[in-house]
């Protein structure tokens, strides 16, 4: 993963999915075999494009093993549900 994180920055799966070029559903799906970081931007929530930008070069490297567990959930209001 890159260790530089540039923006800009998405708070929502819907921008982050968009960014990707998916629905928020396919985006979904992936966040739970892989562990797409959710750790930067103002307030440290938000999808970083730069990570997205790897993630889509190189999802193996993103990849859960079955003893992980992917912890990078996000609550309803966040996704813009609730």
């Amino acid at each position: 993963m890159n260790n530089l994180i540039r923006g800009p920055f998405f708070g929502t799966v819907e921008d982050a999915a968009k960014y990707c070029g998916m629905s928020r559903t396919a985006f979904g799906k992936l966040k739970k075999k892989y562990l797409i970081p959710k750790n930067a931007g103002p307030g440290k929530k938000q999808y970083a494009a730069s990570d997205l930008d790897a993630f889509m070069a190189d999802p193996e490297q993103f990849k859960l093993t079955k003893r992980q567990k992917n912890t990078n959930s996000i609550s309803l209001d966040e996704m813009g549900i609730a």
